[in-house]
């Protein structure tokens, strides 16, 4: 790993101490906070700390949220990809596999390369190089804010996504990253958000087969271009039996994205963003702490002289 630096556990880390805080705080009603005012200073001052971080707490903690679903494109036109280490394997003796499996098996590398950008979709060109010296070419698009596309692909994301974003956010299908991890890929270390998708679902043919299936899906956080896919699959008949299973993967291989040896780009400036808002947070919480303490001690000292002038 050497020098790259990853920022998702620092904000993973405040995420989880306002979450704690959140704890402790769900465990007492508004009521008990009003209470608590008249217990003495320190008592007050904490208790309206409390109930100032916790309507500055759905603030907080909703900001890294709401800016990693800036559909922000991580490519232009003439970035390209390269895909090889191809394997797809199918083991059957009652079912054919599908064009697609077939095709892939057949495939010695393949290469997207941007052609166009349209305000959030991407249009790309697909050579395809077979391993008996063919070559094939077709254009896909895919929008990176719906997921739209004329293919399944999943070949471009939003660049800069973190765990638990939306991997499309206008997408009608909620899917999000799992996980944010150093991978190394066309000679390079890259920080890589991970989705591993899994189901049981039956198919369109009649008679109808199960399937079930896990895939995992890797893109270059910074660019947001896929960077790897693999899955494994299981065809059963409708007593449960197998009749099939499968297998497939690829990576890219080269890219003119990075360079060999490359380390990805600090974005230490976009994930720090929520530190300067949970300061300012404190900041207010301490200073409306101050103030009440400072306003309840002078009336009680005007209270004070003026049971001294009764008397």
């Amino acid at each position: 790993m050497g020098n790259v630096k990853f920022h998702t556990a620092t904000v993973g880390e405040y995420l989880t101490y306002c979450r704690a805080v959140d704890i402790f705080i769900s465990a007492l009603d508004f009521r008990t906070y009003v209470n608590l005012m008249g217990k003495g200073k320190i008592v007050s001052i904490v208790a309206l700390s409390l109930l100032t971080w916790m309507l500055l707490d759905s603030f907080l903690v909703t900001v890294p949220k709401s800016q990693s679903q800036v559909v922000d494109i991580g490519v232009k036109v003439g970035d390209w990809a390269k895909y090889g280490n191809i394997s797809a394997t199918w083991d059957s003796t009652f079912v054919e596999p599908d064009e697609e499996h077939v095709e892939l098996n057949k495939t010695l590398w393949f290469k997207n390369e941007v052609i166009d950008i349209i305000d959030t979709v991407i249009f790309s060109r697909q050579t395809t190089q077979f391993k008996n010296d063919t070559q094939k070419s077709s254009v896909f698009f895919l929008d990176v804010y719906d997921g739209g596309a004329n293919a399944t692909s999943l070949f471009y994301i939003t660049s800069g996504l973190r765990a638990y974003d939306a991997l499309y956010p206008g997408g009608a299908v909620s899917l999000w990253i799992n996980e944010t991890i150093p991978r190394i890929y066309a000679g390079a270390m890259r920080e890589t958000n991970h989705l591993n998708l899994w189901a049981t679902q039956p198919t369109d043919e009649d008679p109808p087969k199960i399937i079930q299936f896990s895939t995992s899906f890797y893109w270059d956080k910074e660019t947001g271009v896929l960077t790897a896919r693999s899955g494994a699959g299981i065809y059963f008949d409708q007593e449960g039996n197998q009749i099939a299973s499968w297998t497939r993967s690829d990576e890219i291989v080269e890219t003119n994205l990075w360079s060999p040896g490359e380390e990805p780009s600090d974005n230490q400036g976009e994930q720090a963003d929520i530190f300067p808002y949970a300061v300012a947070g404190m900041i207010a919480v301490t200073i409306i702490g101050v103030g009440v303490w400072l306003l309840r001690s002078r009336k009680r000292k005007r209270r004070k002289r003026k049971s001294r002038v009764r008397r």
